[in-house]
Formats: structure tokens, C-alpha cells, sequence
């Protein structure tokens, strides 16, 4: 803890042998770049305006091994969809694959 006038500040210090602090700062990262994504994830016009089409475009393109632009239209379709689980396990499985996620 560091004291700084009135205010308390939290330093997060990384030793090399310091697993959980490492997991920590990469779970932290992963989150980050989540919601940057998903602000950003953009499907193309031709994967169409409802859940089926966009989902059948994103299944096509992870059949393709273009997980990446998967992952976008999954989004998308689930963002059409919320009550609609495929969207999300497809995503799970397409980081799955890639030694993502255990």
C-alpha cells in the first residue's frame, strides 16, 4: 500500500515465480480486449439482418477455419438473439480449439 496524501493506492508488484499474479494481469487483459471486441465486432452485410441467417454465415465461416470473423458474427447473432445460447457455446468452442480455454 502507498501512501499518497489522503488516498491509499493499491501496487500490484509481479515477481517471476508469481503464477497468480501473472493469471491475474492475463485475465485482466483478456477482459479488456473482450469488450474492445465486442464493441467493434462487425459481420458482414451479406450474413443478413436475423439470428438464422447470421448464424448460419458464422457456422460457415468457423467450417472454414476463419474463427476470427466467426467469432463476429456469433456476436452478432447473439446480440440479435439474447435469449438464444448457440451463439455464445459456438464462440466457447471456437476458443476452445485454439487452446484458449481448457
Amino acid at each position: 500500500m502507498v501512501h499518497m496524501g489522503d488516498r491509499q493506492h493499491v501496487r500490484l508488484f509481479c515477481g517471476p515465480a508469481d503464477q497468480r499474479c501473472r493469471v491475474f494481469t492475463a485475465a485482466r487483459l483478456i477482459l479488456a480486449l473482450s469488450v474492445m471486441a465486442a464493441a467493434l465486432a462487425v459481420c458482414p452485410e451479406e450474413a443478413g439482418d436475423d439470428f438464422k441467417s447470421v448464424r448460419a454465415h458464422a457456422l460457415h465461416l468457423q467450417q472454414q477455419g476463419m474463427g476470427a470473423e466467426a467469432i463476429e458474427c456469433f456476436e452478432v447473432a447473439g446480440r440479435l438473439d439474447t435469449a438464444r445460447p448457440e451463439p455464445w457455446l459456438s464462440i466457447g468452442e471456437i476458443f476452445r480449439g485454439v487452446g484458449q480455454f481448457p
